[in-house]
């Protein structure tokens, strides 16, 4: 028999007061600050300030997730990389710099990355599905590409051109907006 769960996660508890915001307030769209606000005034949102060693930890995953450098071919990027590992404590996160890292760990962490952002697709479709299927509108979103071969190409494409590429001189082209006949 599946067990069943009494309590709301915290998650599922901030869910619902975002909705509670909405219902008393006769609002659609809402603004966090404004829920933030509110929750607070109400006293329906508090919590217990976390430890020094938490605090720590969330600002430096930040700002390792954030780091860039420029490779020696001028590409910007990521520095740091999460590798997954199995402890005794479950899953953990170990990092890892790209310019000095051993493959195996390079493999794992850009597996990890990839298995991300293909849920993000997944659950992008599944919206997108779920609002042409169920919007008040009648609406009808057009299924996005997910082939993003021709992203990556065009974005490999020069953004400056360089004159000395042309085949032609523009000054050949003469006055192109003066048709004096």
């Amino acid at each position: 028999m599946p067990k069943t769960r009494s309590r709301q996660t915290k998650q599922e508890r901030l869910q619902a007061l975002v909705h509670e915001y909405m219902i008393e307030h006769n609002v659609e769209v809402v603004n966090m600050n404004d829920v933030a606000a509110w929750a607070v005034e109400q006293g329906r949102y508090t919590r217990q300030p976390k430890s020094m060693q938490q605090l720590a930890k969330e600002e430096i995953t930040r700002a390792l997730r954030a780091e860039r450098h420029i490779d020696p071919q001028g590409r910007v990027v990521r520095t740091m990389h999460p590798v997954k590992i199995e402890g005794e404590q479950g899953k953990l996160w170990e990092w890892v710099d790209i310019r000095t890292a051993p493959p195996n760990k390079m493999q794992a962490a850009f597996a990890n990355r990839r298995q991300s952002i293909v849920a993000d697709v997944l659950r992008h479709k599944d919206d997108v599905d779920s609002y042409n299927d169920n919007n008040n509108y009648s609406a009808e979103i057009p299924l996005f590409d997910y082939d993003f071969n021709k992203d990556v190409e065009e974005s490999a494409l020069p953004v400056e051109y360089d004159d000395a590429l042309l085949d032609f001189d523009l000054g050949d082209l003469g006055d192109l907006g003066n048709d004096e006949e």
